[in-house]
C-alpha cells in the first residue's frame, strides 16, 4: 500500500480537470468554498487552492497544512470521494475551530 500522508494532496493537472469536471458543491460560506468529486485513486484526496489575495505566504501555507492534517486526522482518505477547498479573500482568517468543523462536516457526508 501507498504511504498515504506522502500523497494525501498530489493531484497531476488530468487529474485536476477530470475533478473540476465532476465535482458538485458541498458547502459555501464567506470563507471558503468546498467541492466533493468521487475519488480517481485508491485513496481520497484533498486539493487545496489559495489564491493570492486570501493571505500572505505563511498564512495561506498554515491554512494549507492545518487542512491536511485534519484530513489525515479524520481519515477522509478512507471516504470515496476527493474534496477540494477553495479558499476566497481573505480567507486565511478563518481559525481553526473554522476549519476543523468544515473537516467533520464533510467526514459526515457519505
Amino acid at each position: 500500500m501507498v504511504d498515504v500522508a506522502k500523497y494525501i494532496s498530489k493531484f497531476s493537472p488530468k487529474e485536476v480537470k477530470h475533478f473540476f469536471d465532476n465535482a458538485k458543491a458541498f458547502k459555501k460560506c464567506s470563507k471558503f468554498t468546498c467541492l466533493l468529486s468521487p475519488k480517481q485513486g485508491e485513496f481520497a484526496r484533498i486539493l487545496i487552492i489559495t489564491p493570492r489575495a486570501s493571505g500572505n505566504s505563511p498564512e495561506r501555507n498554515l491554512v494549507k497544512r492545518r487542512l491536511r492534517a485534519l484530513f489525515y486526522q479524520y481519515k477522509l482518505y478512507e471516504k470515496p470521494y476527493d474534496c477540494a477547498v477553495i479558499l476566497k479573500p481573505h480567507g486565511c482568517d478563518a481559525s481553526y475551530a473554522a476549519l476543523k468543523n468544515l473537516i467533520v462536516k464533510i467526514g459526515q457526508c457519505t
